[in-house]
């Protein structure tokens, strides 16, 4: 899927006035690209990478400051050209310092994605939350049809980091800090991890292949049991609360036979006792268990509770 949406990226026609098309290798292509790249492999969210339209870029939001690289060791914010194309990993991010420059001293008062190169530091405006959602569409619409394209967001990529991250077989507290989700609980524990930790469970979420999805997002969902499943449902939903055992003992020939053996007819034949009332009676049940006297013990349990009550 991020394949395929970096893949789609170059000669993308949008919906801005502004930015109509997606050039490729220029200015916004590496801004765009790099946040698929950092959204999928790191788990941000839109409104870490980008700003809500008419809001003032801050101190408090990402700047190009906070993009750094790990060269020998240590932490480098502004590498020199050499020490950039000498890079075999991180090329997305290593493509957006490298086409993207921004001179050392710009670093912390430019947005970290721009749309174009500005001459004034004040014209590199940020990115905005709606053009990340227009462009997504575009690229999404570009290979899926309508439907299947709205069953993505930008937070789908957040949503695609943890499933990764589990299949990978990260522990819960390793994705608590990778997607950066904190409750009262996890704070003081897992609220950061150290880099090669970090770097190791991204690479791997990396490498899976997942195919999870929402329940909302299911349109249909295959029938795995008999006809008889579901009319014997249907059944006790029509007669919905108040059963009393009679009825209950009546669905008993609409449950579906799901052995290969005699269930039903040892279902059908099972005596009702209704209680034991003494350790005679209280005798081990068979393995096959009747429903009806299930639903009966229930019931019996509830009125007794309202009786006593």
């Amino acid at each position: 899927m991020v394949c395929r949406l970096l893949e789609a990226l170059p000669g993308s026609h949008l919906s801005s006035r502004s930015h109509s098309t997606i050039v490729d290798n220029s200015w916004l292509y590496y801004n765009l690209r790099a946040c698929i790249a950092v959204s999928a492999s790191g788990g941000f969210r839109r409104a870490e990478i980008s700003l809500p339209a008419g809001n003032a870029f801050s101190a408090m939001h990402m700047s190009r400051a906070s993009l750094f690289f790990i060269i020998n060791k240590q932490v480098v914010r502004a590498p020199s050209r050499q020490a950039l194309l000498g890079m075999h990993e991180g090329i997305i991010l290593r493509d957006l310092a490298l086409h993207c420059w921004v001179a050392p001293r710009e670093l912390r008062v430019t947005p970290m994605f721009t749309y174009a190169a500005n001459s004034g530091i004040a014209n590199r405006k940020p990115i905005t939350q709606d053009f990340l959602d227009s462009t997504l569409r575009t690229l999404l619409r570009s290979w899926l049809n309508e439907d299947s394209a709205r069953l993505y967001s930008w937070h789908s990529f957040r949503i695609g980091l943890a499933c990764a991250s589990k299949a990978a077989g990260a522990p819960d507290p390793a994705i608590l800090a990778l997607c950066r989700w904190r409750s009262k609980e996890y704070i003081p524990t897992y609220g950061r991890i150290n880099h090669e930790m970090s770097c190791g469970w991204l690479d791997a979420a990396v490498s899976q292949d997942i195919s999870s999805i929402q329940t909302p997002n299911i349109g249909s969902i295959p029938s795995v049991s008999p006809p008889e499943t579901y009319q014997y449902l249907a059944a006790v939903l029509a007669l919905e609360r108040n059963l009393t055992f009679k009825e209950i003992r009546r669905l008993t020939g609409l449950l579906p036979e799901l052995d290969d053996d005699d269930f039903m007819r040892d279902l059908t034949s099972t005596p009702n006792n209704h209680g034991a009332e003494s350790d005679e009676d209280a005798k081990p049940v068979k393995a096959n268990v009747n429903a009806a006297a299930v639903f009966d013990i229930g019931v019996r349990w509830m009125r007794r509770g309202a009786e006593s009550g």
